[in-house]
């Protein structure tokens, strides 16, 4: 059985064209269909945008990485600390903001590597917990969440588009022992 090539690259500013493209088709692939058509490209519109990712990529206390399977562009995260963290109050964090796989790479063990990697810059950084908000309508994510050791803290209104939505924030603590 051959060994798999799986490839992690920090997203770099000049690569906001390919970041914009992953983002609008995960995000399209994931919640498209959920949503009205209306509220969808409002939001898309207002937020994955050229100008919001170039933004985005130059502040400093958010990072990107790209995740590539066989020399495929798989998924990406977008992790924040600090400032650029969507709620206050929790201080000594990582915010994994954004989380998203290509349809054809799930279920496949990726986003199990993709969130190690996450664990890994959090002890790298001596970071005491790791926290996500994800819509509380998608349950195949917060049961992969849970299975890896997230759990539900309290939760936080979303607006896409005129649409009030709810997400979860599921919450880890990280055991920086290790």
């Amino acid at each position: 059985m051959r060994k798999e090539n799986f490839v992690i690259k920090q997203v770099k500013i000049s690569e906001w064209a390919l970041l914009l493209k992953i983002s609008k088709e995960t995000f399209s692939a994931t919640f498209g269909h959920l949503n009205t058509k209306e509220n969808f490209d409002k939001y898309m519109a207002e937020n994955l945008t050229e100008a919001c990712v170039k933004k985005e990529l130059a502040n400093t206390d958010s990072t990107f990485y790209f995740y590539y399977l066989e020399n495929k562009l798989a998924g990406y995260t977008k992790l924040n600390e600090n400032k650029a963290q969507t709620e206050t109050g929790l201080e000594n964090a990582i915010e994994v903001e954004r989380f998203y796989l290509y349809k054809a790479f799930q279920g496949k063990g990726l986003g199990r590597k993709m969130m190690e990697h996450v664990f890994q810059i959090a002890r790298k950084k001596n970071r005491s917990r790791i926290w996500l908000g994800v819509w509380e309508k998608n349950k195949s994510a917060i049961k992969f969440y849970e299975k890896l050791g997230f759990a539900e803290f309290g939760s936080h209104d979303f607006y896409l588009g005129d649409d009030l939505q709810t997400d979860l924030m599921m919450g880890i603590k990280m055991d920086l022992k290790t």
